[in-house]
């Protein structure tokens, strides 16, 4: 028999051997990083809607919170409304979701809210709200609180943040119905 025949018998498993941790690092970080980035858009998406609702809703937590367990739903698999209920009240009180309703800020609202009205026109109690119809034709001076015009003044901006790596901050005009 060959000598260095028999010296180079079993090489191909050591080398494997050698080679699959460092395959299976990449692949799994190649996985993890496919499952962040699906749950930053999924966060993303959720902000969004919370936006959405809020700018409907006068702004109120409650319709932020809707929107957010509307947007959740797609990483919260199998959860029916009340589960995402519950699921989202825990993770409230837990502490690692959070928001927070960044603009409009209290100058802003000293400046421009004014009694905010239901669908019907009729006075909504101890509801506020800055205008948003007609806006070309009201006056657009800087308030004098905020320095803002009342164009500028218009819009929501909510911020969420999920575990401790993500902040997703979503801004967007209110909604004219």
């Amino acid at each position: 028999m060959n000598r260095p025949a028999l010296r180079a018998r079993g090489s191909a498993l050591v080398e494997w051997l050698v080679a699959l941790p460092v395959l299976l690092l990449v692949g799994l970080g190649v996985l993890q990083l496919a499952l962040v980035l699906q749950m930053r858009g999924v966060l993303e998406y959720a902000t969004q809607l919370a936006v959405r609702q809020a700018a409907l809703a006068h702004g109120h937590g409650h319709a932020i919170e809707a929107g957010l367990l509307d947007g959740l739903r797609p990483a919260w698999q199998h959860t029916g409304a009340a589960q995402g209920q519950a699921r989202l009240a825990q993770a409230l009180a837990a502490g690692w979701l959070q928001w927070e309703r960044r603009f409009p800020d209290p100058p802003v609202l000293a400046d421009f809210a004014v009694g905010a009205l239901d669908e019907w026109g009729r006075p909504l109690a101890g509801e506020r709200e800055i205008p948003n119809d007609n806006l070309r034709f009201r006056p657009d001076q800087p308030g004098a609180r905020s320095g803002l015009t009342l164009t500028e003044a218009n819009r929501i901006e909510v911020e969420l943040r999920y575990g401790v790596l993500w902040s997703c901050r979503w801004s967007a005009g209110f909604l004219s119905g």
